[in-house]
């Protein structure tokens, strides 16, 4: 599998591929030091500034790197810039069934309240020399061309808007195996999972094929894409929450109840926005982490 990590600069796309290398061990290349090696070597005339011509030259070089790794049945994370916008249509099917793609961009809400943040961890994984010419204006500019860019060519862009690390959190490959059909519901997981972890002391998570669980002594959550209601009656984009009660809910949001054993209700939620994630559903959640947790 090939984790092609790409995204604005000062987002993180470093710390994400070290965070995945060290809990995956899989093999990791910097772009950017293929760029830097080639520079240096006088293998190119370009210079690191040069950042159209550069995506020209090194594009065909990663591109073949790629399908060299998924021939020989390897694992790889790919990060760095230089990613052109259309870049599937270098691949065929064959080769995009082993590509999970993530471009991280931030929202312009978020770079005007952390641009102190930003700054201060931009030498956290790399040493960086200090970028004078980085302002909040350059990263909104920066950002909203990724941001343009990449959605007029049909990819999800994860974007950073209020908690970078949750973010960065569940972008693991375990999570983006699980939503790789379904990428356009992602950011409405994380706003899910975010909810969850901040309200919930001990929450243990288990990516499985068909489901996400969440537990404490036992499973009280699940989230998932069961078709609970005829396909027509369901949004374009929804994720299904699955919550184990004591007693059967009456609520027009409850898609299917079932009883499978005395004094257990299982409860099919169809969310489909994050208005959705409201305090009644918090209120279901806690009810079911407390039951989960007493038997």
């Amino acid at each position: 599998m090939i984790i092609l990590i790409t995204g604005a600069s000062h987002t993180g796309k470093t710390l994400l591929a070290q965070r995945m290398l060290e809990k995956y061990k899989y093999p990791y290349l910097s772009i950017d030091h293929l760029k830097m090696g080639l520079i240096r070597s006088g293998n190119t005339e370009l210079t690191p500034e040069e950042d159209d011509e550069l995506t020209e030259y090194l594009w065909p070089i990663i591109r073949e790197i790629m399908k060299t790794v998924i021939e020989n049945r390897q694992n790889l994370i790919i990060e760095g810039c230089y990613i052109p916008f259309d870049w599937r249509k270098d691949f065929d099917e064959r080769y995009l069934l082993s590509i999970r793609f993530i471009c991280l961009a931030m929202s312009e809400r978020y770079i005007e309240n952390h641009f102190g943040e930003i700054i201060g961890h931009e030498s956290e994984i790399e040493s960086r020399m200090n970028d004078a010419d980085c302002t909040i204006d350059s990263l909104k500019t920066d950002n909203k061309s990724i941001i343009d860019g990449f959605q007029n060519a049909g990819e999800q862009v994860m974007l950073i808007d209020s908690d970078y690390e949750q973010t960065i959190k569940a972008l693991d490959a375990d999570t983006l195996m699980f939503f790789d059909r379904h990428l356009d519901v992602l950011p409405l997981y994380q706003a899910f999972e975010k909810l969850l972890f901040d309200s919930f002391s001990v929450v243990n998570k288990r990516v499985q094929k068909t489901q996400i669980s969440f537990s404490n002594r036992h499973v009280f959550a699940c989230v998932s894409f069961a078709r609970v209601k005829r396909k027509a009656e369901l949004p374009k984009r929804y994720m299904v929450i699955t919550l184990g009660l004591p007693a059967p809910l009456d609520s027009e949001r409850v898609a299917v109840k079932t009883e499978p054993y005395p004094g257990r209700w299982t409860h099919h939620i169809v969310v489909s926005s994050p208005e959705e994630l409201d305090e009644e559903l918090l209120s279901w959640m806690k009810t079911a982490y407390t039951f989960a947790d007493a038997k």
